[in-house]
C-alpha cells in the first residue's frame, strides 16, 4: 500500500514538470537598436495518443527548426516539453511581423501544419510584441501570456 501511495504522489508531483532548451539566438540576427521592438510567438501543441502521429509531429518540429535559420530577420528559438504529459511548446522571435508572416507561409511550416496537425488534440498560439532587450523571454512569462491572450487553432 505504501508503494502505491508513493507512486501516486510522485506521479502527481511530476505531472506538470517540463524541460526546455535554452533560447538559441540566430547567428546572423540583425543588431538591436535602442528602440528595437520584436515579435515573439509561443505555440502550444497538445499531442494525441497515437505514437506514429507523435513521431510525425516531432519530425516536423525538427525540420521547421532547421528551416528557421534561412528566414530573414529570424532572431531566435526555444522549445519546451512536458516530461510526463502530452504538451509541447515552441517560442520564436522575429525582427518584425512581416518576417514572421513570411515564415508562417513557408513550405516547411505549411507542410508541418498539413501533416502533423491531424495528430494533435489541440493547439494554441499567442503573438506578443516586446522590446528587443527583453530577449530571451522567460518561459513562465510567455506561458502566462499564452493563457491570457492565446488563441486556439
Amino acid at each position: 500500500m505504501m508503494k502505491l501511495l508513493v507512486s501516486a504522489a510522485l506521479a502527481i508531483g511530476v505531472s506538470g514538470c517540463a524541460i526546455a532548451t535554452p533560447f538559441e539566438f540566430a547567428e546572423d540576427a540583425p543588431a538591436p537598436t535602442s528602440s528595437s521592438r520584436v515579435v515573439v510567438v509561443i505555440t502550444e501543441a497538445q499531442l494525441g495518443d497515437d505514437s506514429v502521429q507523435r513521431r510525425i509531429f516531432w519530425r516536423h518540429v525538427t525540420h521547421v527548426e532547421a528551416s528557421l535559420k534561412s528566414n530573414a530577420r529570424f532572431l531566435g528559438f526555444a522549445k519546451r516539453l512536458e516530461l510526463f504529459g502530452d504538451r509541447a511548446w515552441t517560442m520564436t522571435a522575429w525582427a518584425d511581423t512581416e518576417s514572421l508572416d513570411a515564415f508562417v507561409r513557408s513550405d516547411a511550416h505549411q507542410t508541418a501544419i498539413a501533416e502533423a496537425y491531424g495528430g494533435l488534440k489541440g493547439a494554441r498560439f499567442a503573438r506578443v510584441e516586446m522590446a528587443r532587450s527583453e530577449l530571451p523571454p522567460d518561459w513562465s512569462r510567455m506561458l502566462e501570456l499564452l493563457d491570457e491572450t492565446g488563441r486556439s487553432y
